[in-house]
């Protein structure tokens, strides 16, 4: 359950700080400044932020906005807020906040019906298979290939990483030198969705070439899993 203290304590481990669960939340809050200030730390990103809303008490967010104002007005570094779209609660119950972030950037999912947006989602597939360290590299020019992957991940980067790592594995298990459509298909039904198999399954012969977003499918609260950068 997060909460203000607790989160600070998450701060100070990261800062190097070796009496992290030490002090109360204002005790906290005082040594990450100082560490900020000492670390010569030029950016903070928080990202999450949803979870303060879904597993918070009901004044955890009333009490993370005047938390996070504190911060950044006296660490007084560039700060990115990120989370899901519920996490605009936080800036709208406190109006000083969210005069601070009146900058928004929403990250959409990739379009492969957009050509710029498929150009782009093909050099994330690239770039990720080249850090995957295979003797051979996935086909990129395969159309049918990457309609595969996007209905597999719906366009979402979170996804991508997922499946591709898992396609990995079971290329290693199968000793492989590529990644192949039998390695990605095994992959999707085990990193993305358990009951994508057959007509359910978009590197199967049998996939019925439709984006799985109904109810009881992978990506049907697509309106939840885009993500929003909030930025001062």
């Amino acid at each position: 359950m997060p909460t203000v203290k607790n989160v600070a304590e998450e701060m100070l481990v990261i800062l190097g700080d070796e009496n992290f669960h030490r002090g109360s939340a204002v005790d906290k809050t005082n040594r990450i400044l100082h560490f900020i200030k000492s670390c010569k730390v030029k950016m903070l990103i928080f990202d999450e932020l949803q979870h303060f809303i879904d597993q918070g008490k009901k004044r955890t967010p009333y009490e993370v906005s005047d938390w996070l104002k504190t911060i950044i007005d006296k660490a007084n570094v560039s700060t990115v807020l990120m989370g899901l779209e519920r996490s605009e609660q936080i800036l709208r119950i406190n109006e000083q906040l969210r005069r601070r972030f009146s900058k928004r950037i929403n990250i959409e999912p990739f379009d492969i019906e957009n050509k710029k947006s498929r150009i782009n989602f093909i050099g994330v597939v690239k770039k990720i298979d080249e850090n995957l360290d295979l003797p051979y590299r996935l086909d990129i020019k395969d159309r049918e290939l990457i309609s595969s992957l996007f209905f597999a991940t719906n366009g979402i980067i979170d996804y991508m990483v997922k499946l591709l790592i898992g396609a990995y594995e079971q290329t290693c298990m199968l000793e492989r030198k590529s990644i192949d459509r039998e390695c990605l298909e095994l992959a999707f039904t085990e990193n993305i969705w358990i009951e994508g198999v057959d007509k359910w399954n978009p590197f199967n012969k049998k996939f019925c070439w439709q984006k799985l977003d109904k109810p009881g499918m992978p990506f049907n609260q697509i309106d939840g899993l885009s993500t929003e950068r909030l930025s001062r």
